[in-house]
């Protein structure tokens, strides 16, 4: 992995090999040496500073070898690219914290520490401002118990250690995201490319988001060949689950998806204008490209944030922050620390939310969104009873017009409310049903 150095191999390889080495030899030699590299950089050699003494007959290891040696067993378990870098992003959390506390063998892991690494991802060890989601801190919690009972299978972990960590438990609400790009910022970020950053790659990207609410993955998964042409329906972007480019329900994310002739245009205009020429080795070309090649998921990200941040797009502040001093707007790497900028998730929220308003149901949006219907209530729509309920109206108001003994139209309603002497109450505040005339009292 490209954040640990490659030299904790060694160091692995040896740890792994010697689980077994908890006596014999051992009783003559109680110091075992610990080589690798910190978090830091700071080089451990196996003399001199950086000698670490065995705990228990546990076989020294520093927490980057660790780490390597996880990730090399969860390679040969998962299939996905993505689910291992989040592995090693959520640990390298650990290490700073290990790093924090001077810890530089593993053989230290002990219950009290978890807590203390508990702790510390609440507070300092959360990237973005505001608390730390129970979802996210139970998903980190339950990778950390797993890397710990590797790490006691290895003999780097006292046993038992693992059996102390306890998961966080979700309430119902817990685990659901309530941030979403509402319809009018979206629209103010449209206006502003179109205005003044026409047709370059930023545009596309938010041209694709805004039309099709898709994932980073299938953004990235676009080649110059998946954007076409039908002569009965227009323009589309065909999204396909490749080697190079996974997504993330593999062949049930493919889809083919139609976009707006202005959306079409913006595309088109940015492939022949904007867009660096690449070919890469597999013989594709990708759709967003960098001067690197493929566009990358952190840049998708950063484009995110720094569109939806409130000042970028010509808004004043609404937190009161003075441009010139404020970190968020000066440097494009902490964009997501402004609180009104918002993930791509937050963009699929907004897209998934505004086609329910619009009366698309879940189960019609399910495969041009990528997510089953029960996945789009949950996570992404925020609708309000309200709002779904005149969504469905038209729909309803239909069905009832074509006739049929379950959806009454409205003109024998009406024959029976006077045959029967029925009248609504005339005040608004009391319009609540129906009521006997009085003569028939």
């Amino acid at each position: 992995m490209s954040r640990l150095s490659n030299d904790t191999n060694d160091s692995t390889n040896n740890a792994t090999n010697q689980t077994s080495e908890t006596t014999g030899d051992c009783a003559d030699n109680q110091t075992g040496d610990v080589a690798g590299v910190s978090h830091s950089g700071k080089t451990r050699s196996a003399d001199g500073e950086g000698r670490q003494h065995r705990h228990n007959g546990l076989t020294p290891l520093t927490p980057e070898a660790g780490v390597e040696s996880f990730l090399e067993l969860k390679r040969s378990e998962v299939d996905s690219v993505n689910t291992l870098d989040k592995y090693e992003q959520r640990l390298m959390y650990l290490l700073q914290f290990l790093d924090t506390k001077e810890i530089n063998n593993l053989n230290k892991v002990g219950p009290r520490l978890i807590r203390g690494f508990r702790h510390y991802r609440r507070t300092e060890g959360n990237n973005k401002d505001g608390k730390l989601g129970q979802k996210t801190m139970r998903d980190d919690i339950y990778l950390i118990r797993d890397f710990v009972e590797h790490g006691e299978e290895i003999n780097a972990i006292e046993e038992g250690v693992s059996d102390s960590i306890r998961i966080p438990e979700l309430s119902g609400g817990d685990g659901i995201c309530d941030e979403f790009l509402k319809p009018e910022r979206a629209e103010e970020i449209r206006e502003y490319l179109r205005k003044y950053n026409y047709a370059s790659r930023d545009h596309a990207v938010w041209v694709i988001w805004l039309e099709t609410g898709r994932r980073i993955s299938c953004l990235r998964s676009l080649d110059i060949e998946d954007f076409g042409y039908n002569e009965d329906h227009g323009s589309y972007l065909h999204f396909r689950h490749r080697p190079e480019t996974e997504l993330k329900n593999d062949k049930q994310s493919e889809e083919k998806i139609y976009v707006g002739e202005s959306a079409a245009e913006v595309i088109e205009d940015y492939c022949s204008e904007s867009r660096i020429d690449v070919l890469n080795e597999n013989g594709r070309e990708p759709l967003l490209t960098t001067n690197r090649g493929r566009i990358s998921s952190t840049t998708l990200r950063k484009t995110a944030y720094n569109y939806t941040r409130t000042c970028v797009v010509g808004s004043e502040c609404p937190h009161g922050r003075d441009p010139e001093d404020c970190a968020a707007k000066q440097n494009i790497d902490k964009a997501s620390k402004c609180p009104s900028s918002r993930s791509p998730h937050a963009v699929r929220s907004g897209f998934a939310t505004t086609c329910r308003r619009r009366g698309i149901t879940p189960v019609e949006l399910s495969n041009r969104f990528d997510a089953s219907p029960e996945v789009i209530k949950k996570h992404y729509e925020k609708t309000t009873t309200d709002e779904r309920a005149k969504a469905r109206k038209p729909r309803f108001d239909k069905v009832r017009d074509d006739g049929g003994g379950f959806l009454w139209t409205a003109s024998p309603l009406r024959s029976a409310r006077s045959s029967c002497g029925l009248k609504r109450r005339t005040k608004p505040s009391e319009m609540i049903g129906w009521t006997v005339a009085p003569q028939l009292i």
